[in-house]
Protein backbone atom coordinates (compact mmCIF):
# COMPACT_ATOMS: atom_id res chain seq x y z
CA UNK A 1 0.00 0.00 0.00
CA UNK A 2 2.85 2.25 0.55
CA UNK A 3 4.19 1.74 -2.83
CA UNK A 4 0.72 2.87 -4.11
CA UNK A 5 0.57 5.84 -1.96
CA UNK A 6 4.23 6.76 -3.33
CA UNK A 7 3.47 6.52 -7.09
CA UNK A 8 0.02 8.01 -6.52
CA UNK A 9 2.06 11.00 -4.89
CA UNK A 10 4.99 10.72 -7.88
CA UNK A 11 1.72 11.57 -10.48
CA UNK A 12 0.80 8.23 -11.31
CA UNK A 13 -2.94 7.77 -12.44
CA UNK A 14 -4.40 5.34 -9.53
CA UNK A 15 -8.03 5.60 -9.31
CA UNK A 16 -9.91 4.95 -6.10
CA UNK A 17 -12.03 1.71 -7.57
CA UNK A 18 -8.45 0.30 -8.27
CA UNK A 19 -7.19 1.17 -4.53
CA UNK A 20 -10.02 0.13 -2.93
CA UNK A 21 -9.88 -3.62 -4.73
CA UNK A 22 -6.01 -3.62 -3.86
CA UNK A 23 -6.62 -2.82 -0.39
CA UNK A 24 -9.76 -5.62 -0.19
CA UNK A 25 -6.96 -8.26 -1.20
CA UNK A 26 -4.06 -7.16 1.36
CA UNK A 27 -6.61 -7.42 3.99
CA UNK A 28 -7.80 -10.69 3.19
CA UNK A 29 -4.13 -12.15 2.58
CA UNK A 30 -3.06 -10.46 6.31
CA UNK A 31 -6.46 -12.35 7.68
CA UNK A 32 -5.76 -15.84 6.22
CA UNK A 33 -2.36 -15.37 7.40
CA UNK A 34 -3.24 -13.94 11.02
CA UNK A 35 -1.05 -10.90 10.66
CA UNK A 36 -4.28 -8.74 10.82
CA UNK A 37 -4.54 -7.62 14.91
CA UNK A 38 -1.91 -9.66 15.22
CA UNK A 39 -0.31 -8.60 18.56
CA UNK A 40 3.44 -7.05 18.80
CA UNK A 41 5.98 -9.34 19.84
CA UNK A 42 5.64 -7.63 23.43
CA UNK A 43 2.32 -7.88 23.42
CA UNK A 44 2.69 -11.72 23.14
CA UNK A 45 5.78 -11.66 25.74
CA UNK A 46 3.01 -9.89 27.78
CA UNK A 47 0.59 -12.16 27.32
CA UNK A 48 2.86 -15.27 27.67
CA UNK A 49 3.78 -14.10 31.61
CA UNK A 50 0.41 -13.19 32.62
CA UNK A 51 -0.50 -16.91 31.95
CA UNK A 52 2.59 -17.72 33.74
CA UNK A 53 2.11 -15.90 36.71
CA UNK A 54 -2.04 -17.13 36.91
CA UNK A 55 -1.15 -20.51 36.80
CA UNK A 56 1.89 -19.49 40.36
CA UNK A 57 -0.58 -18.17 41.52
CA UNK A 58 -3.51 -21.17 41.28
CA UNK A 59 -0.21 -23.22 42.15
CA UNK A 60 0.72 -21.79 45.32
CA UNK A 61 -3.36 -21.19 46.73
CA UNK A 62 -4.01 -24.74 45.77
CA UNK A 63 -0.24 -25.89 48.22
CA UNK A 64 -1.36 -23.40 50.70
CA UNK A 65 -2.87 -24.73 54.17
CA UNK A 66 -5.14 -22.80 55.72
CA UNK A 67 -4.85 -21.78 59.17
CA UNK A 68 -7.27 -22.61 61.78
CA UNK A 69 -8.94 -19.75 63.54
CA UNK A 70 -8.88 -19.78 66.86
CA UNK A 71 -11.54 -18.19 68.96
CA UNK A 72 -12.48 -17.35 72.64
CA UNK A 73 -12.82 -20.46 73.98
CA UNK A 74 -8.87 -21.40 72.62
CA UNK A 75 -10.13 -23.95 70.31
CA UNK A 76 -9.86 -23.71 66.62
CA UNK A 77 -13.69 -21.44 65.76
CA UNK A 78 -14.41 -20.94 69.72
CA UNK A 79 -16.81 -24.15 69.69
CA UNK A 80 -15.66 -27.53 72.28
CA UNK A 81 -14.26 -30.41 70.07
CA UNK A 82 -15.74 -32.70 72.18
CA UNK A 83 -14.49 -35.65 74.63
CA UNK A 84 -10.94 -34.92 73.71
CA UNK A 85 -10.75 -31.60 75.38
CA UNK A 86 -10.59 -33.48 79.05
CA UNK A 87 -8.04 -35.60 80.07
CA UNK A 88 -9.29 -39.31 80.28
CA UNK A 89 -11.00 -39.93 83.34
CA UNK A 90 -8.90 -42.51 85.86
CA UNK A 91 -11.14 -45.49 87.38
CA UNK A 92 -11.79 -44.17 90.93
CA UNK A 93 -13.65 -40.84 88.82
CA UNK A 94 -16.14 -43.11 87.68
CA UNK A 95 -17.16 -44.54 90.85
CA UNK A 96 -20.11 -42.41 92.46
CA UNK A 97 -19.63 -41.37 96.20
CA UNK A 98 -21.20 -43.94 98.63
CA UNK A 99 -23.73 -42.52 100.51
CA UNK A 100 -21.80 -42.02 104.17
CA UNK A 101 -18.82 -40.26 101.88
CA UNK A 102 -17.99 -36.95 101.78
CA UNK A 103 -19.13 -35.13 98.42
CA UNK A 104 -15.62 -33.04 98.13
CA UNK A 105 -11.94 -34.79 97.95
CA UNK A 106 -8.34 -34.48 97.55
CA UNK A 107 -5.82 -36.19 94.96
CA UNK A 108 -2.47 -35.46 94.14
CA UNK A 109 -3.14 -31.95 95.34
CA UNK A 110 -6.74 -31.70 93.44
CA UNK A 111 -9.96 -31.11 94.68
CA UNK A 112 -12.43 -33.11 92.99
CA UNK A 113 -16.19 -32.67 93.97
CA UNK A 114 -18.97 -35.48 93.54
CA UNK A 115 -20.80 -34.43 90.61
CA UNK A 116 -24.09 -35.69 88.91
CA UNK A 117 -23.52 -36.71 85.42
CA UNK A 118 -25.89 -38.30 82.16
CA UNK A 119 -22.99 -37.93 79.84
CA UNK A 120 -21.21 -41.27 81.10
CA UNK A 121 -24.61 -42.99 81.70
CA UNK A 122 -23.75 -43.08 85.47
CA UNK A 123 -25.66 -40.64 87.92
CA UNK A 124 -22.66 -39.30 89.78
CA UNK A 125 -19.05 -38.98 89.17
CA UNK A 126 -16.15 -37.41 90.49
CA UNK A 127 -14.93 -34.45 88.60
CA UNK A 128 -11.99 -31.80 89.63
CA UNK A 129 -13.51 -28.08 91.16
CA UNK A 130 -12.57 -25.18 89.30
CA UNK A 131 -10.63 -22.34 91.71
CA UNK A 132 -12.75 -19.16 92.07
CA UNK A 133 -11.23 -16.24 91.56
CA UNK A 134 -11.60 -13.70 94.47
CA UNK A 135 -12.84 -10.15 92.83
Amino acid sequence: MREKKDKYDEGADINAEGLMSIALNKYHTMQDNHEWNAPSPEQEQIIALSAKLERLEKASKEKTIPKKKVGKAGKPNGKPTGQGDCPPLEDWQLVAPGPNEPLTKTVDGKCFTGAPSTRLGTNTRWRPVMPTSAA
